[in-house]
């Protein structure tokens, strides 16, 4: 079943609405020249993935692609490289892998014992 919708468009702003569902209402707000996109859902913000909505919005503006703001960086190819960080971790890192490591070896030191 497909659902339908009422799109409204203002300035900067866009009003998606469900047919016969007048409390099930979004607001996409748009800005085409720095192309930040933000939805009153929060599904970008919470989970860290664009929601319907959006997208939707950015079919009816004819976007070719997915602005960078709705691309977060754990979702890139280059979250994993190792030149963000100069390839070395900081100090209390490193202590707290250590000490977790240390601490669960004693555990089975102790259980063995």
């Amino acid at each position: 079943m497909k659902v339908r919708k009422q799109i409204w468009r203002q300035d900067d702003e866009v009003l998606l609405r469900k047919y016969n569902r007048p409390e099930l209402t979004w607001i996409v707000e748009l800005t085409k020249n720095s192309k930040l996109i933000e939805c009153l859902c929060m599904k970008l913000e919470s989970k860290g993935l664009p929601c319907s909505h959006i997208f939707r919005c950015m079919v009816m503006e004819h976007m070719q692609s997915i602005s960078s703001p709705c691309i977060l960086k754990r979702w890139t190819r280059s979250v994993g490289d190792r030149r963000n960080t100069g390839g070395k971790m900081s100090k209390t890192v490193s202590e707290m892998a250590r000490y977790s490591m240390l601490s669960g070896l004693c555990g089975i030191m102790c259980y063995h014992a």
